[in-house]
């Protein structure tokens, strides 16, 4: 976002609709192009450093936390924050590694959410922490980012319905299908 030039070599993997990739070619951050009037949007893991100085540069909905409480209040749904994928030949061989692996990051979340929620020691320099940790509670009881199918299963039915809405797949896949089964 904010670093000049492309960013690795784009593949497009055989898709239902045809989509148009551009490399980057200019000397420029997506950012400057954006303030230049270039490109139209950027979707990505950062904000340009061009929000902070160029009143052209505005998030394409300022209300987004209202919006993504909104949504999950009515569709428990919330954007998934990563996934992690384990080859199929690790997992034909060691279906152990994917339980083990679920049970490794379960109990770290359940350490790094201990410490947000610490009031005693707050961790980050952030004025309003306590309202977003206020909020976390009220909106997600605590946890949004929930581990496992169930608890994700309205956001991941979604996730499958708009990539067969933006042609990426062309019929649906049911979620359970999606994951291996989990051993004990």
């Amino acid at each position: 976002m904010n670093t000049e030039g492309a960013h690795g070599s784009p593949t497009v993997l055989p898709l239902l609709k045809k989509i148009s990739i551009e490399s980057n070619t200019t000397n420029k951050t997506l950012g400057q192009l954006l303030a230049e009037g270039l490109i139209d949007a950027t979707l990505g893991t950062s904000l340009p450093n061009e929000i902070r100085t160029n009143p052209d540069v505005v998030r394409l909905f300022p209300d987004y936390v209202e919006r993504d409480k909104d949504l999950y209040r009515r569709k428990k749904i919330y954007p998934i924050m990563h996934l992690v994928v384990i080859k199929k030949s690790v997992y034909e061989c060691y279906p152990f590694v994917a339980t083990s692996l679920y049970d490794a990051f379960v109990k770290s979340k359940q350490v790094a959410l201990e410490k947000l929620f610490n009031l005693r020691a707050v961790r980050y320099m952030t004025p309003f922490l306590m309202r977003e940790i206020d909020d976390i509670w009220d909106v997600f009881d605590g946890d949004p980012w929930p581990y496992g199918i169930e608890p994700n299963r309205q956001t991941l039915e979604a996730l499958v319905q708009y990539q067969q809405d933006l042609g990426l797949i062309d019929r649906p896949v049911k979620v359970d299908d999606l994951f291996v089964p989990v051993y004990g």
